[in-house]
Formats: C-alpha cells, structure tokens, sequence
C-alpha cells in the first residue's frame, strides 16, 4: 500500500527536547520517500539525547496539501486502540531511546 509522503513537523521538539541549535534530525522514513507503509512509526534521529517533555504536540502534515494527518498532544499519558477486534490496547505514540524519538500514529 502506498502513502502519501509525510512531513513532521518540528513542534515535536516542544515534547521531546533536542538541541535546538544543533542540525535538523535524520527522519525515517527519509523526507521523499515513495511507497512507504501507512502504519510505519516514524522516527526522529537528534545528533545528542532528548527527553520526552510534559507539554506540546507532535503534528504530522501531509507535503501536498498540508492537512493535518494527525496531532499527539504530549502529556495527555498512554493513548488507546482497538488491535485485531480487541478494544483497550494501551500504548505510548510518542517514544524516546537516547537520542531517537519514535512516534506511533494514529490510524
């Protein structure tokens, strides 16, 4: 399945704090990438640790037209979905490892 090529928008830094005067994050999948599937986290690479923040959002627009695609309130705690007829499934969309930060969307 293709989608449509995704742009985060940096306000993800007010949730997960990055050297705001280092270089901009590596982004996966890559900012041009074609055919990538729709349930694939993204992921944010800074070039020193972040930490997770008590406020902000994270915003992902489609590059076409700019819509919003979806928006995760940070400090709103774990987020909940349905996962194979299963309703409930906690989890946490936005997550930090050093100096990735990985973000689950929304379907």
């Amino acid at each position: 399945m293709v989608s449509k090529t995704l742009l985060v928008i940096a306000s993800v830094v007010a949730g997960a704090r990055a050297l705001a005067a280092g270089p901009a994050p590596v982004l996966f999948p890559a900012a041009e990438a074609r055919e990538v599937c729709p349930d694939t986290r993204l992921r944010l690479t800074f070039d020193a640790p972040a930490a997770l923040g008590e406020a902000g959002a994270v915003v992902v627009t489609d590059v076409a037209d700019g819509a919003v695609v979806d928006r995760i309130t940070i400090g709103n705690g774990p987020a909940t979905q349905a996962i194979g007829g299963i309703e409930g499934f906690r989890y946490h969309p936005v997550m930090v490892d050093g100096a990735d930060v990985t973000i689950h969307l929304r379907h």
